[in-house]
């Protein structure tokens, strides 16, 4: 791999020359000698070590940050389009197997990780002493010869090493948590037609409110209770691509907006004119936004709208003609993202332009979302069974996996410091955690239920 002599301080270190898969599924992407600081180039971007000590043969390093960026000479300065962002992981040498050999070093390369692509894990490792040969290894995709898509260079996002946990199982087509102040998570069952609470630590799961028809999404009231769609209810038994045995029967209502009091009591706000709301989101300012598509699958016409509510109680559309409007999200200037179809857009809800992010996800839909306090986008991908996670600018950089196969529908921020994203898998049936997050999740504003305090 690569030359064999020692690398100065600074000195590129090579082009990509070769894969090798290591154990676990992990990859290696560069070896680098430990000389802070140390510059890789990846396929024509720049990673700089800031924080490399060296310990001696046989320890491990320090290693605090890393700086991602397109300009190599940028990131030798510390500035520039590059981003620091912090390591993931540090320990585990390469060629030991991390699972049978926890922590262990035994003076081989730590490895610092960077990013992921795909299922399998990204990282930078580094020698523990100086004047290791250095190379650089990308994925051996059958032996082809071109560059793959490597996610996180150019942002500050680093992928989370551990994988998704169950906080609860054998729930009838998941939609719309909301993490609450008391540290559980509430969620919809749009099968049931009720919102369920559970408490993550031990996965007890308790009902707040049956309302009937397809509870499709939640958000939380000022009152200390929720807001829901009411999409009027899905015959699951027309759905013949997922295996939803054991769902309850049709029994359809009218479509509307409800609010869900503390104690589980229930009303509707909205019921005349609807199609089947589906997700909502709340500003600082009071304004209540709700897409409203057509009843899955869409019609050829294109009839779906964004309403929002004001404080006072005024309805009113924002947008309207898209196809099927699904997950919306404020970021944080005050734009909407709504996905659209198999995207996602960006609409100004003050005149209602729209401009793609994303336009297309590729074979499956977009479903829910949410996003960081950096205004990353964490799309459900429905049938990827994955959270796919984008820049403001439509950059895709993280795939967050769910294991096997099903249908993920939405998902929400929260936890004790706001970065574990709970996900909602509406097939087989299931709410997932992702824990440790790099950015905590955007704060989510309690919408003030006109006459209610």
């Amino acid at each position: 791999m690569g030359d064999e002599h020692p690398r100065a301080a600074g000195e590129r270190v090579g082009e990509i020359v070769e894969g090798r898969e290591r154990p676990g599924g992990e990859v290696v992407v560069g070896l680098v000698p430990l000389r802070a600081p140390t510059v890789v180039e990846v396929a024509g971007k720049a990673l700089v070590d800031l924080g490399a000590g060296q310990a001696g043969p046989g320890s491990g390093v320090a290693l605090t940050q890393a700086f991602v960026g397109d300009d190599l000479e940028s990131v030798r300065r510390g500035e520039g389009p590059g981003r620091v962002v912090r390591p993931l992981e540090v320990g585990g040498p390469h060629g030991v197997d991390r699972a049978e050999h926890p922590g262990q070093v035994q003076g081989g390369l730590p490895r610092l990780v960077v990013a992921e692509v795909g299922e399998r894990r990204v990282g930078l490792s580094l020698p523990v002493t100086a004047g290791v040969p250095g190379g650089l290894t990308v994925p051996d995709e059958e032996e082809s010869t071109h560059t793959p898509r490597i996610f996180g260079l150019g942002s500050r996002y680093v992928a989370p090493m551990a994988g998704p946990e169950v906080v609860v199982a054998h729930v009838h087509f998941p939609e719309g948590p909301v993490w609450c102040p008391d540290g559980t998570l509430v969620f919809t069952s749009v099968a049931d037609g009720a919102l369920y609470r559970v408490d993550p630590g031990t996965g007890e799961r308790s009902t707040v409110a049956v309302v009937g028809g397809g509870a499709n999404a939640a958000a939380p009231a000022a009152d200390g209770g929720f807001l829901v769609t009411q999409n009027g209810g899905i015959d699951f038994t027309g759905i013949t691509t997922l295996d939803l045995t054991g769902m309850p029967p049709y029994a359809p209502v009218t479509p509307g907006l409800l609010h869900v009091a503390p104690d589980g009591s229930w009303r509707y706000l909205l019921d005349h004119g609807f199609l089947a709301p589906n997700d909502l989101t709340a500003g600082a300012d009071g304004t209540l936004y709700f897409t409203d598509p057509p009843h899955h699958p869409p019609p050829p016409d294109r009839i779906g709208r964004v309403h929002a509510v004001d404080p006072d109680g005024t309805v009113r559309v924002v947008a309207d003609a898209f196809a099927y409007c699904n997950g919306i999200a404020l970021e944080p200037g005050g734009t909407l993202c709504v996905i659209e179809a198999r995207g996602v857009l960006r609409l100004d809800p003050t005149n209602g332009e729209r401009e793609w992010i994303v336009e297309s996800f590729g074979d499956h839909a977009g479903d829910g979302l949410a996003l960081d306090a950096e205004g990353r986008l964490y799309v459900c991908c429905t049938s990827d069974h994955a959270v796919r996670v984008f820049e403001p600018d439509g950059r895709e950089v993280d795939r967050l996996q769910v294991p096997g196969s099903g249908l993920l529908t939405n998902c929400c921020f929260g936890g004790a410091d706001g970065r574990t994203l709970f996900v909602t898998e509406g097939a087989p049936g299931a709410v997932w955690a992702f824990a440790d997050l790099p950015t905590p999740g955007l704060a989510v504003h309690a919408w003030p239920v006109p006459g209610r305090r």
